[in-house]
């Protein structure tokens, strides 16, 4: 408003509601991020996020018709009748928006401010424990919001101690990292690693950078919907704590197998691959050539040579043998997997298919 007093500029907003949208209404009701605010024309939402429907369902909510460019209207003449379409495909199937509507009508305001509700009890219950170990909180619907000291004591008594309106507002999202003092004890864990091994209990909890200014920042997420209940909440951090655990130990099995996956960021040597008994009776198999000049048909000058492979001189990857086929070597215990198109030592099992 100061900014079009200054310059005459009117600058109209949209709001990107992509999961907010769904959250907002319900968990801070009194909040104002929508039509009340006189510049926002258009909010756009996921149905298939906390809008609880199928993949792929999103809405564009515009304040008025007027608003709509007329070029952006498609226009069919079907069956004697004029119809008007703005959507990115004309033609979409309609199960998610029946199954939006369903949900609408099913749980109505009252059902989904419940579920929200308890998806940001749920994250905090998350935060809360995360951050009584070894972990940073980047998060903050944990945190209580500032208030006077006669508020809290006139309502200490009577508020119910997980309505959000009492929290920094937020979506039931809780971002975290390894703690400092973590990092200082034990420099040798990478938080990435904590990902990986996650993955091997059925948990997607990717761990990236923050955006560019703050790259240097590395966090993990995890997102809570209504799937996700308190129970399972207590396994993932159960699980988290393990897996960290796991880690601290220098010599772990874990440590050391994730060390040996990253061994070829290393500068470890390149050498040639050990020989894979499966693949060496395999890649004659007719499959092998499907589509290709069978390899018998080559001169002697065009044969294939094997790529890649790294060896970690001295250890039990350059002379396999020596273990037989007990399974007790590292990289049986690991899942780890080679073939002859793999440039590096393999990988763990859980990144890819036995």
């Amino acid at each position: 408003d100061e900014y079009q007093e200054r310059t005459g500029i009117d600058i109209p907003i949209h709001v990107d509601g992509a999961s907010g949208a769904f959250v907002a209404p319900f968990a801070y009701p009194d909040y104002e991020w929508a039509f009340s605010v006189s510049r926002v024309n258009s909010i756009n939402a996921s149905g298939h996020k906390y809008g609880l429907t199928y993949p792929g369902l999103g809405w564009l909510v515009i304040k008025d018709e007027n608003l709509l460019p007329k070029d952006l209207i498609f226009e069919l003449h079907y069956l004697g009748t004029a119809q008007s379409s703005f959507t990115l495909n004309f033609s979409r199937p309609a199960a998610p928006v029946l199954a939006q509507m369903y949900r609408f009508l099913t749980l109505g305001r009252q059902g989904y401010t419940e579920i929200v509700k308890v998806d940001l009890a749920n994250a905090r219950m998350l935060s809360r424990a995360l951050e009584m170990s070894y972990f940073t909180l980047l998060s903050n619907i944990h945190r209580p919001v500032d208030s006077s000291l006669a508020t809290s004591v006139s309502t200490a008594v009577s508020r119910d101690k997980e309505d959000p309106k009492y929290y920094v507002k937020g979506l039931p999202v809780v971002a975290f990292r390894l703690s400092d003092k973590f990092k200082e004890e034990f420099p040798y864990v990478r938080q990435r690693w904590i990902q990986q091994l996650l993955r091997s209990k059925g948990w997607i909890v990717p761990n990236y950078n923050a955006p560019k200014a703050a790259e240097q920042i590395e966090m993990l997420r995890v997102v809570i919907r209504d799937t996700m209940s308190a129970d399972l909440v207590g396994r993932l951090v159960s699980d988290i704590l393990e897996v960290t655990e796991s880690l601290m130990e220098k010599d772990s099995d874990n440590t050391l197998i994730m060390a040996l996956a990253e061994a070829p960021k290393k500068g470890i040597a390149p050498g040639p691959a050990p020989p894979d008994p499966a693949v060496e009776t395999s890649k004659n198999h007719t499959a092998q050539h499907r589509g290709a000049p069978s390899s018998r048909h080559h001169d002697k000058h065009h044969k294939h040579g094997k790529t890649g492979g790294r060896v970690i001189p001295g250890s039990h990857l350059e002379h396999p043998g020596k273990h037989g086929s007990d399974g007790n070597r590292l990289e049986s215990k690991a899942g780890i997997h080679k073939s002859e198109q793999d440039d590096g030592p393999g990988q763990v099992g859980f990144g890819r298919p036995c």
